[in-house]
C-alpha cells in the first residue's frame, strides 16, 4: 500500500482477497519458507507482468531484508541429516542409508534439499520428520536429475512407503514397475515429464499433490506378461489399478490421469 497504493487487493468486504491479494500472500509465504525471492515464479495470467514484478520485488524487500522478524532463522539449511529411525545411525546421503538398511526399517530425513535419485526396495519407509506437518513436507525436498526418476519403485518394492516428502525436478517424480508401494502426503511437482509413471503397478496414493509436471499427472501403461512356451505361449496385459485417495492432481502439462484402471476416492482431478 505504501509503495503502490490500493491496486485492488481485497473484495468490497475488505476481508476476502482478490487474485492480487492472494498472489501477495503466496509470495510472502514462499519467501518466508524458502528464504528466496518469489520473482519469476508462477502467477495468474490475469495479473500483468508489470504488477507481478513490482509486487514480488516489494515482498522480497520486506521479507528478506528483515529475516529475523519473518522466522528465517528457522529455515532449515540445505545441508542434510539422514537417520535410520530403527538403529539411530546417521548417514551422509539417502542412498547410503538405503544401502545399509534392513527390510522394514524407516529412514527419516531432516528438512533440506537432497540432490539425489533414489531406488527404494525391501519394504523400506522413507519419510520427513513429520509427514503430517506442511512445514516438513514442503521443506524436505528430493531434487532429482532431469534424466532420471526422482524415486524408482521397481518390482520387489511392494511394502515400501514414502511419507511427507516433496519430489521434484526429475524426468518423472515417481517411476513404478509392478509395485504396490504407498505414497502418503507427498508433493510431486515440477518434473520434466510425468508426475507418476507406472507400468503394471498398483500403488496407493493418499493425500498427495501432483501438479506442475510437464506430462501427465499419472501415466499408466500395462505390463506384458508371457506364460507358457512355444505354441503354448500366451501374452497378457496386466493393467495398473492404483488407489488414489484424497489427492489433488491438477495443472499438469497433459491430462491428469492417462491409462490404467484407477480407483479414485474423494480426489480432485483436473
Amino acid at each position: 500500500l505504501a509503495t503502490y497504493g490500493n491496486l485492488g487487493y481485497c473484495d468490497n468486504d475488505g476481508i476476502h482477497p482478490r487474485p492480487l491479494g492472494s498472489y501477495i500472500s503466496a509470495c510472502t509465504i514462499f519467501a518466508t519458507m524458502f528464504g528466496q525471492s518469489p520473482a519469476g515464479g508462477y502467477a495468474l495470467s490475469s495479473l500483468s507482468t508489470e504488477v507481478v514484478n513490482n509486487i514480488s520485488t516489494v515482498v522480497t524487500n520486506v521479507v528478506l531484508d528483515d529475516s529475523s522478524s519473518w522466522c528465517q532463522s528457522h529455515h532449515p539449511p540445505t545441508g542434510q541429516q539422514v537417520t535410520n529411525f530403527n538403529t539411530g545411525k546417521q548417514y551422509p546421503s539417502i542412498k547410503n542409508a538405503i544401502w545399509a538398511a534392513q527390510p522394514g526399517e524407516k529412514i527419516v530425513l531432516e528438512p533440506g534439499i537432497y540432490q539425489e535419485d533414489i531406488i527404494l526396495t525391501m519394504g523400506i519407509t522413507l519419510q520427513s520428520v513429520d509427514p503430517n506437518n506442511p512445514f516438513y513436507v514442503g521443506g524436505t525436498i528430493i531434487q532429482g536429475d532431469p534424466n532420471l526418476p526422482v524415486v524408482s519403485l521397481p518390482a520387489g518394492s511392494d511394502d515400501c512407503r514414502i511419507n511427507g516428502l516433496t519430489l521434484r525436478s526429475g524426468s518423472v517424480g515417481v517411476w513404478g514397475l509392478t509395485t504396490s508401494a504407498t505414497l502418503y502426503n507427498c508433493r510431486i511437482m515440477d518434473n520434466l515429464s510425468h508426475g507418476v509413471d507406472l507400468t503394471g503397478a498398483n500403488p496407493t496414493l493418499s493425500h498427495c499433490l501432483i501438479t506442475a509436471n510437464g506430462g501427465h499427472g499419472i501415466n499408466m501403461q500395462p505390463q506384458l506378461v508371457t506364460t507358457g512356451t512355444g505354441r503354448q505361449a500366451k501374452t497378457t496385459e496386466v493393467h495398473c489399478q492404483p488407489v488414489i485417495e484424497k489427492c489433488f492432481i491438477v495443472d499438469n502439462g497433459q491430462t491428469a490421469i492417462d491409462g490404467g484402471e484407477a480407483n479414485i476416492i474423494d480426489s480432485i482431478i483436473d
